[in-house]
């Protein structure tokens, strides 16, 4: 099953990537064929392989010989991997409700990488990608809570949601957005519904900013970039959200071991 979800991880990385762009441009993401960004001929089902596509064309466009770029193959690997993770470390099992809870992760993480493509390239987190991830993260814990019989996650998804976006919300008003983007305070409502749980929500936010701060700061202090550059925060948030999705039970286990939370 391990090389299975790699391989579908292949295949949502693809996915992600058309829709993204897709979305982007304003095209039917359901109907709409896939084309060359260059010379826009339509893809036949040979060009359409995660991954032994790129292979086999050397990262061409097998019609109009362009190079495609290292995007469609980095992405591709990438969900591959994160979908092999996921399954290797799944925490809640894979009873019936783990499988249901499982699948919906799949799909909520190939809109997260969505997401990741959307800031990096754009410097966006659209409403309808992240309002359709809070939605699922929804989906997941009620199913979670009636099927289970525990309430008391409600409490948890309530205050998750109000550390998420809370911490975000404030930081956006009180640099009337220069810091903190409102998509980050909409995401911050996603990431805290899906963890259920203050301080798994406060984890996302130290870990996101700690990558963040150590993907930048080489960057600063090499004078490549400027203090006042815009630097897009999703992507670092959104690998925490999986960091703390996957193993969060056990940074919280190893916080506590250490004393730094009593």
């Amino acid at each position: 099953m391990l090389i299975v979800s790699v391989i579908l991880g292949l295949c949502a990385g693809s996915f992600a990537l058309a829709f993204t762009m897709r979305l982007f441009d304003g095209r039917d993401w359901v109907k709409g064929r896939s084309e060359c960004e260059n010379c826009h001929h339509e893809l036949q089902w040979q060009d359409l392989i995660p991954l032994f596509s790129w292979l086999s064309t050397g990262g061409k466009c097998r019609y109009c010989n362009k190079s495609i770029g290292l995007t469609y193959p980095l992405v591709e690997l990438g969900a591959g991997v994160l979908f092999g993770v996921s399954y290797a470390f799944w925490p809640y099992g894979f009873s019936k409700i783990g499988v249901l809870i499982f699948s919906l992760w799949l799909v909520i993480l190939t809109l997260m990488i969505s997401l990741i493509i959307f800031d990096l390239k754009w410097q966006i987190l659209p409403d309808k990608v992240v309002y359709t991830l809070i939605g699922l993260a929804l989906a997941s814990k009620i199913t979670q809570v009636f099927y289970f019989q525990d309430f008391s996650r409600v409490f948890g998804l309530l205050l998750g949601v109000t550390v998420g976006s809370g911490i975000f919300a404030l930081l956006y008003f009180l640099s009337k957005g220069k810091y903190i983007g409102g998509g980050d305070v909409k995401y911050g409502i996603f990431f805290g519904v899906l963890l259920a749980s203050g301080f798994k929500s406060l984890l996302v936010i130290s870990i996101g900013s700690l990558l963040g701060t150590l993907v930048v700061l080489p960057s600063l202090l090499s004078k490549k970039s400027k203090l006042n550059a815009q630097i897009p925060f999703g992507p670092y948030l959104i690998i925490a959200t999986i960091i703390v999705y996957l193993f969060g039970d056990k940074l919280v286990d190893l916080l506590t071991t250490f004393y730094l939370f009593p």
